[in-house]
């Protein structure tokens, strides 16, 4: 776009570029040598990026479909629309990088949380199996300890649910 070709050149030229970096069965390979074929047969190119959106179901794409589909109706600069987009698109994904990686942090967190408690029952056990002894041997320490057990797990769920976040 910016040596002043046309949008569907430019979707040509990708074709060419990308066969180069992926394997003649990559996906977005083969949907661009579809959009290629489509234009071939006079269908426009707002009209093919729209479709793949839909049939993506990837809201990057359905959002870059829309902008171009307005820059195409309303003529604006494809290069600067199609830079500012493609910059709005990376920072998202930068974003989404971030969190997903305090997220597994945090998931690590819990599951250590998790294993902690019975990590320090074992070794009590192992290395003193008398001082346990009281809270398994009666029948007040057994309902005690089944009431912590079942505290624990509710914890557990509660903590899997917390971590469980949809980026």
């Amino acid at each position: 776009l910016h040596a002043g070709s046309s949008m569907e050149t430019a979707v040509i030229c990708c074709i060419r570029d990308l066969e180069k970096i992926y394997p003649k069965d990559a996906d977005i390979l083969q949907e661009l040598i579809y959009m290629e074929t489509q234009m071939h047969l006079s269908v426009p190119l707002e009209t093919l990026f729209v479709d793949l959106a839909e049939r993506s179901g990837l809201e990057d794409i359905e959002n870059f479909a829309a902008v171009f589909a307005t820059a195409k109706r309303s003529g604006g600069d494809f290069s600067k629309i199609v830079q500012k987009t493609a910059r709005m698109l990376t920072d998202k994904i930068e974003v989404k990088k971030e969190i997903e990686a305090t997220v597994a942090a945090k998931k690590m967190e819990q599951v250590v949380m998790s294993v902690m408690p019975f990590g320090m029952i074992l070794y009590m056990q192992l290395t003193s199996p008398g001082f346990l002894q009281i809270l398994y041997g009666n029948v007040f320490g057994a309902v005690t300890m089944s009431i912590c057990l079942g505290i624990y797990f509710l914890a557990y769920w509660m903590g899997c649910r917390i971590v469980d976040i949809e980026v």
